[in-house]
């Protein structure tokens, strides 16, 4: 069975927390409820939901949506893109630039042994 998990920036906080379970289908919408504090949701809205790839980085690291993915292409190059979730699967858009890559296949495996994450859109100030 494929692990899914998420993480979410809290708009309010200004933080990520990666203890969400999301809850649904209360009469009054969604509901974020984290695993260390059952019992007290919070409505959806406050947060910015962001989804675990399934991949990790060349150094072990999770690779969410969102993520900054930095790629070395040689000694004085590399390549900055951000994950986004488009067309049915996960992307790396590339900075300053409208093409997007998949992350399936070999590009997969590039940045599993390239690229890095240096941050999130949420937490990292560059400009996209």
């Amino acid at each position: 069975m494929r692990e899914i998990k998420f993480r979410v920036w809290d708009k309010e906080l200004k933080r990520m927390r990666y203890d969400a379970f999301m809850i649904s289908g209360f009469s009054s919408g969604d509901w974020v409820e984290f695993i260390t504090e059952r019992g007290n949701p919070y409505p959806v809205a406050r947060f910015e939901i962001m989804q675990w790839t399934g991949f990790k980085d060349s150094d072990g690291n999770d690779i969410y949506e969102g993520d900054i993915i930095k790629i070395e292409t040689t000694e004085n190059e590399a390549l900055e893109g951000i994950v986004v979730w488009g067309n049915g699967c996960f992307l790396l858009k590339w900075r300053l630039d409208t093409e997007c890559y998949s992350l399936l296949g070999d590009f997969a495996q590039i940045i599993s042994q390239k690229g890095k994450v240096i941050g999130n859109t949420m937490e990292t100030a560059i400009n996209w």
